[in-house]
């Protein structure tokens, strides 16, 4: 059984046979798969740094350290790919105190010893074990 698929064009210039022929050649190709053949691509990046970014939030409150919730909010974990496939986890904060703050009491320390930031660490190794550099 075959399934219908609407294609919309701006200008109707297609015949009904090459908008078919069309849509079956972007059926085909598809879009990359959970894992690609080159490795992590940026939507799954951009997972992977939102699943951190709740990680390093949950271990802001859990050690208590809010009291306007600036630094909680102000706070964004990118993830990237180093030299070598590895993970790269960038943090950013919008307050300029987060630096002695974790400087002080370990937050990021703590969190990267987590069980969810394992998790999304394992996530990571999974989407990125095509990429060149790690065979």
């Amino acid at each position: 059984m075959k399934e219908s698929i609407l294609i919309y064009t701006y200008k109707a210039k297609f015949s009904n046979s090459q908008r078919f022929q069309f849509a079956e050649k972007k059926k085909r190709k598809g879009y990359k798969t959970r894992i690609g053949k080159n490795g992590i691509n940026g939507v799954q990046l951009r997972k992977i740094g939102r699943l951190l970014t709740r990680v390093l939030r949950i271990q802001i409150y859990s050690q208590g350290h809010v009291d306007t919730a600036k630094m909680v909010n102000g706070i964004k974990v990118i993830a990237t790919i180093g030299a070598r496939g590895e993970l790269v986890a960038k943090v950013f904060s919008k307050v300029d105190y987060w630096k002695y703050v974790n400087g002080n009491f370990d937050i990021l320390k703590n969190a990267i010893k987590t069980r969810r930031w394992k998790e999304a660490e394992k996530e990571f190794n999974e989407y990125n074990q095509n990429h060149p550099k790690r065979r």
